[in-house]
C-alpha cells in the first residue's frame, strides 16, 4: 500500500506554503531585522564571582536573584547565561544588551553596587567585574553564509551531477536551496518569540542543513536510480516511478529523520546556554530537509523528467505528421 502518492499535487501546495513562508520570514529577517545575541549588537559581559559559595544547588537562584537587579535596573533583554569558572564552576556570568538612551556607564556601575550589597548580606565573598561588548561586524558573518553556500552547492551540483543524472542534480540543489532558505525564514520568525537569538554558530547550522539535504536527497535517489533500472518500471510514468521508489524508502527515511530529530532534542534540552539553544534551528533544518526532499525535490525531478519526456513525444508527433505530408506530395 502506497503511503505518499499523487506527488504532483502535492508538491504544488507544498511550494506555494514555502514560497508564503519564506518571503514572511524574509520581511521579518530585513525588517525589523533579526533577532542577535549581545554579541551582534554590543552589550555587557557582567561577571559575579562567588567563589565556593556558588554550587550547582544554588546557581538557579542566585542567577535569578542577579537576574531582578537587573530588571530593577531596566535591562529587560538577556541574551546569555552561563555558570563558568576554572574547574571549580565559581562563577556566574550574563550578557546582556544595552538600554537606548541611557548612559550604561552609570547604570552597570549602580548594578555592580546593588550586587555586592545584595551577596555581602548573604555572606557571600563576592567579586564583581563588567566590561563593554562592542557590536559584531555581522556583514562579515552574513558574507560567510554565502560564500560557504555557495562552494557547497557547487561541489554537490558536480557530485550529484557524476553520481546521478544531471535532472537529479538540478532537483536536489533546488531542494537544498529551499531546505535552507526555509530554515533561515522560520528561525527568523521563532526568533521573535525569543527561543532562538541569532549568533556567529548560525553559519554552522546553515552549512550543516545543507549536508543533511544532499544526504537525505541521496536516501531517495539511490533507490529513484534502482528502480528506473528496472525492467517492470521500464514504461512507467515518472511521478510513478518516484513514489515507488518513495514509499519502497519511507520506512528508514522516517527511521534516520526521527532518530536526528531526537538527538536533537536531548541536545537541546540537556545542553547548555548558547550550545543547547543551536538544537532550535538544527530542529528546523531537519524537518525543512525532510519536508523539501519528500514534496520538492523529488516531484521536480518527476516533474522536470515528465516535461521532457512529452517534448520529445511531441517533436516525435510533429515530425512524424511532417514526414507524412512530405510523402503525400
Amino acid at each position: 500500500m502506497k503511503l505518499l502518492t499523487n506527488l504532483s499535487s502535492k508538491m504544488k501546495k507544498c511550494l506555494i506554503v514555502s514560497l508564503v513562508l519564506i518571503i514572511l520570514g524574509m520581511v521579518f529577517f530585513f525588517f525589523p531585522g533579526i533577532n542577535k545575541t549581545v554579541d551582534y549588537t554590543g552589550g555587557t559581559y557582567l561577571s559575579v564571582e562567588l567563589g565556593s559559595d556558588l554550587t550547582e544547588e544554588n546557581y538557579k537562584e542566585n542567577l535569578n536573584e542577579i537576574k531582578d537587579v537587573l530588571k530593577n535596573n531596566g535591562i529587560k533583554t538577556i541574551g546569555y547565561d552561563a555558570l563558568e569558572g576554572n574547574y571549580t564552576k565559581t562563577s556566574i556570568v550574563i550578557k546582556y544588551k544595552d538600554v537606548k538612551n541611557v548612559d550604561m556607564e552609570s547604570v552597570n556601575a549602580t548594578i555592580k553596587s546593588q550586587l555586592e550589597e545584595h551577596f555581602t548580606n548573604k555572606d557571600y565573598l563576592v567579586e564583581i567585574s563588567y566590561y563593554k561588548l562592542n557590536k559584531a561586524q555581522s556583514v562579515n558573518n552574513y558574507l560567510a553564509i554565502l560564500i560557504l553556500s555557495l562552494s557547497l552547492i557547487v561541489a554537490a551540483f558536480v557530485y550529484m551531477g557524476l553520481r546521478y543524472r544531471w535532472l537529479a542534480a538540478y532537483s536536489m540543489i533546488i531542494g537544498l536551496i529551499h531546505d535552507v532558505l526555509l530554515t533561515i525564514a522560520i528561525t527568523t520568525i521563532i526568533s521573535f518569540t525569543g527561543l532562538y537569538l541569532f549568533d556567529e554558530n548560525f553559519i554552522v547550522i546553515i552549512v550543516g542543513v545543507a549536508f543533511y539535504s544532499i544526504f537525505n536527497s541521496m536516501m531517495l535517489f539511490d533507490k529513484v536510480r534502482n528502480n528506473i533500472k528496472r525492467e517492470t518500471l521500464k514504461n512507467s510514468d515518472y511521478f510513478e516511478i518516484a513514489e515507488i521508489s518513495l514509499n519502497d524508502d519511507l520506512t528508514r527515511f522516517t527511521v534516520v529523520n526521527i532518530v536526528a530529530l531526537i538527538f536533537l532534542l536531548i541536545f537541546g534540552i540537556v545542553g547548555i546556554t548558547t550550545v543547547g539553544s543551536l538544537a532550535v534551528p538544527a530542529i528546523i533544518g531537519v524537518l525543512a530537509s525532510s519536508y523539501g526532499c519528500l514534496f520538492i525535490a523529488l516531484p521536480l525531478w518527476a516533474a522536470f523528467n515528465s516535461k521532457i519526456k512529452r517534448d520529445k513525444l511531441k517533436a516525435a508527433e510533429l515530425k512524424a505528421k511532417s514526414d507524412a505530408e512530405d510523402n503525400e506530395m
